[in-house]
């Protein structure tokens, strides 16, 4: 899998994530966090790249996306996950390490979840 994403490498924290889970499919707000759905992001941002000029495909590693109009991924040699959603001028980082990423989806996670239970109480 990490093969077919040519031009850029993931970085390490990333790597170990994938020996750590597997192909454990982990869905975590909303995205898939497995090997595969790497090929699916990738794919997603094949489709976006012609309306999205700062999507250059040969220096990204894909990792996410979400319904087809978001995709997260790796620059080359720099550690940040970043997002493009189909629609914005411009890509954001979104965490300064996958781990720190990590962090994010999960604590949005359970703060959907918090507010949910409140709203069904």
């Amino acid at each position: 899998m990490l093969g077919r994403q040519s031009g850029c490498r993931p970085p390490r924290d990333y790597v170990d994530y994938l020996t750590w889970a597997g192909d454990t499919r982990a869905v975590l707000y909303g995205m898939s966090l497995s090997p595969r759905e790497a090929d699916s992001a990738r794919e997603t941002a094949e489709e976006l790249e012609g309306d999205a000029p700062a999507l250059d495909l040969g220096d990204r590693f894909f990792i996410a996306e979400h319904q087809g109009y978001i995709v997260w991924y790796f620059k080359r040699g720099d550690p940040a996950v970043y997002r493009y959603m189909e629609g914005d001028p411009a890509e954001s980082v979104v965490a300064d390490s996958f781990a720190d990423f990590l962090h994010v989806i999960i604590d949005r996670a359970v703060e959907n979840r918090r507010m949910h239970e409140e709203r069904t109480r």
